[in-house]
């Protein structure tokens, strides 16, 4: 059985470790182990905050899952989302910083928030970023297919 888990929370900051420290052993420990069970996401960062989407199996989700909240470097864990799903809406596992530019940053300026900070939000505004998270992913694979030589001098913004 596919799932797919979503959640958000904060970076600690407590610490020896630097914030760069701790998001290398986030990519490098979810990396392989995407690699290795076929888990697609993405995790979004900024701000010490962040916004991680798993897709997969249920048990290797689960238990990449219980080893990421067990190293101590996520904390103020909130559930969004913890359902089955029949297919995947990711293709790969990536992680991202949110930019200024973005359309995530954009919405969090819209509902009065000046920073990426998913634990502000209440359930409404956490569907409308999920939503436009889904849609980030899926312009940015369009947005890739649309480049290469074929394309030179073409502008898509």
């Amino acid at each position: 059985m596919k799932v797919r888990y979503c959640y958000f929370g904060l970076i600690d900051s407590q610490d020896n470790e630097t914030l760069i420290e701790k998001l290398k052993f986030i990519h490098e420990t979810i990396s392989r182990y995407s690699h290795k069970y076929q888990i697609c996401g993405v995790f979004y960062y900024a701000n010490q905050s962040f916004f991680h989407c798993l897709e997969g199996k249920k048990e290797t989700v689960h238990k990449l899952l219980s080893y990421l909240h067990a190293s101590g470097k996520l904390i103020d864990i909130k559930v969004y989302q913890n359902i089955s799903i029949e297919s995947l809406h990711y293709q790969t596992w990536s992680m991202k910083y949110v930019h200024k530019e973005s359309d995530i940053i954009k919405f969090f300026n819209k509902i009065g928030h000046q920073l990426f900070c998913p634990l502000l939000l209440n359930d409404k505004n956490i569907d409308k970023l999920v939503n436009i998270i889904f849609s980030e992913i899926s312009n940015e694979s369009i947005n890739k297919l649309a480049k290469g030589y074929k394309n030179r001098g073409k502008s898509f913004y």
